[in-house]
C-alpha cells in the first residue's frame, strides 16, 4: 500500500517541477532544435556521388567537426560564460543563417568559382557549424540545470 502513494507523490513532485516555466520552456527550446528536419542524408548523398568525397575524407571531416565542437565548448567556458544567455542565442540564431546557407555554396558549387576547394570548404563549413552549434546550445544546457 506504500508503494502506490510513494509513485503519487513523486509523479506529483514531477509534474510541478515539469509546470515551472524555467524547466519547461529550456526543455521545450531543446526539443526544437533538437527536432527541425535535416538535409543530412540528401548532402551525404551529394557529398559522395557528386564530389566523390569517399569513406576516409567524410571521416577525417567528422574529426575535424569534434575537435572544433571541443573548441567551442573552451571559447564559451573562455569568452561566454558570464555573458547573457538571451544575447547568445540571439547571435547564435543570427550568425547561424549564413552559415547554415553556406552548403547552397558548396551544392551550386559557386566555391570553386571562388577559388575555395571543396574538400576545404566542406572542412571550414564544418568546422564553422560545429563551433557555432556547441555555443548556441551551452546557455540552454546551462539554463537547464540551473
Amino acid at each position: 500500500r506504500e508503494a502506490p502513494t510513494k509513485f503519487t507523490q513523486q509523479t506529483d513532485a514531477l509534474w510541478s517541477s515539469i509546470k515551472e516555466p524555467t524547466v519547461w520552456k529550456p526543455a521545450l527550446f531543446m526539443f526544437l532544435w533538437q527536432a527541425t528536419p535535416s538535409s543530412g542524408g540528401a548532402f551525404f548523398y551529394f557529398m559522395t556521388n557528386d564530389l566523390n568525397m569517399g569513406p576516409e575524407f567524410l571521416g577525417r571531416a567528422g574529426l575535424v567537426s569534434s575537435a572544433a565542437s571541443l573548441l567551442g565548448i573552451w571559447c564559451y567556458q573562455k569568452y561566454l560564460c558570464d555573458v547573457a544567455i538571451k544575447d547568445i542565442l540571439i547571435w547564435g540564431s543570427v550568425l547561424s543563417i549564413p552559415l547554415g546557407l553556406s552548403d547552397l555554396l558548396l551544392i551550386s558549387h559557386a566555391n570553386r568559382a571562388l577559388g575555395i576547394p571543396d574538400g576545404a570548404f566542406v572542412f571550414g563549413s564544418d568546422a564553422a557549424a560545429s563551433v557555432l552549434g556547441e555555443i548556441g546550445f551551452l546557455p540552454v544546457l546551462v539554463l537547464a540545470a540551473r
